[in-house]
């Protein structure tokens, strides 16, 4: 063998490991990413996708972006649980035992959309949780849940909804020793539930539902965090005035009535809800356009609803 297939030959070699080790980089993040999805469907059974997963076998961990859970089909074609990231370290190990163990769940949710229909139906009740005993053992030692938002839509018979946002304020609240998929989806579903109950007029029977249910025992834009006040929610878009304003008018004109229309100024008035609505465009310094949405009920403060309304318009400027 000469000096130059003495060369060639290692060098192939090499290469060919590295495009091995690419290909498996991939094909294990989908695999990954590709099993999330159907464990989803199984155990809260409704659609769900996820945009980014990795896997790092050397750190043993898993990171996911954009996992989003739809809607149950009897209900409004929406996202029901949006969460933006999930960082996670994994005992890979503990697969040869036949065991799932996650040492540390780090989960980030953007928003919960709770929906109740007009025959009073609502959407936590329509889940169809697994009851099923996993193949595997599970166990997560620590839990720390952060939920930026719920939004409540409540329709009548018109199939106009009533739709409050309520900024729950759950900061990397902490849980121990989680023993299924089941009571992982419990403790989220309970945690909101519990949290919005009161303030959205929903029976705590359903919580117990959920509990029971769940064996707990007891939304390319890039939308700012929504900021809440005495009577109205606020929020800085990179959209245009002259698009926002458009969508403003059309949203408020789908949810419920525009009395006033002023493209000049800005403001736009009308009727959503059972509550007087004024919105107001103001383009910013950073030329961003900045929407104010204000409810009012009978001289009430109504932020909740106001906050809703401000939902319905940026997901529309999503279309």
């Amino acid at each position: 063998m000469n000096m130059k297939k003495i060369i060639i030959l290692p060098t192939s070699i090499f290469l060919g490991f590295i495009i091995l080790l690419v290909i498996l980089s991939t094909v294990k993040d989908r695999i990954i990413k590709s099993s999330i999805q159907i464990a989803s469907r199984q155990v809260m059974g409704v659609e769900t996708v996820v945009d980014h997963c990795s896997l790092s076998i050397i750190k043993q961990s898993i990171s996911i972006k954009g996992l989003r859970l739809y809607q149950p089909e009897s209900f409004p074609e929406d996202v029901f649980i949006d969460i933006a990231e999930i960082n996670t370290t994994c005992n890979l190990s503990s697969l040869l035992r036949k065991e799932i163990h996650i040492p540390k769940l780090v989960l980030n949710i953007n928003k919960v959309v709770l929906i109740k229909d007009k025959s009073g139906n609502l959407n936590v009740d329509a889940l169809k949780i697994s009851r099923e005993k996993a193949k595997m053992a599970f166990r997560i030692d620590e839990m720390i849940l952060t939920i930026d938002k719920v939004i409540y839509k409540k329709y009548g018979k018109d199939d106009k909804p009533v739709i409050k946002a309520f900024d729950i304020g759950i900061k990397e609240k902490r849980y121990e020793n989680i023993s299924s998929p089941q009571q992982l989806a419990g403790k989220i579903i309970g945690t909101v539930m519990t949290t919005v109950a009161t303030r959205a007029g929903l029976k705590s029977g359903t919580i117990y539902g959920v509990a029971a249910a769940t064996g707990i025992g007891m939304v390319p834009l890039a939308t700012k965090s929504i900021l809440f006040g005495k009577d109205y929610a606020l929020t800085e878009l990179d959209q245009n005035l002259q698009e926002v304003y458009e969508t403003c008018v059309a949203t408020l004109k789908k949810i419920g009535e525009v009395s006033k229309e002023n493209k000049e100024k800005g403001i736009i008035k009308g009727k959503a809800s059972g509550c007087g609505i004024s919105i107001k465009l103001t383009q910013t310094k950073q030329d961003k356009t900045q929407i104010k949405v204000s409810a009012r009920k009978r001289l009430l403060s109504k932020p909740e609803t106001a906050g809703g309304i401000l939902h319905e318009i940026t997901k529309n400027l999503k279309k």
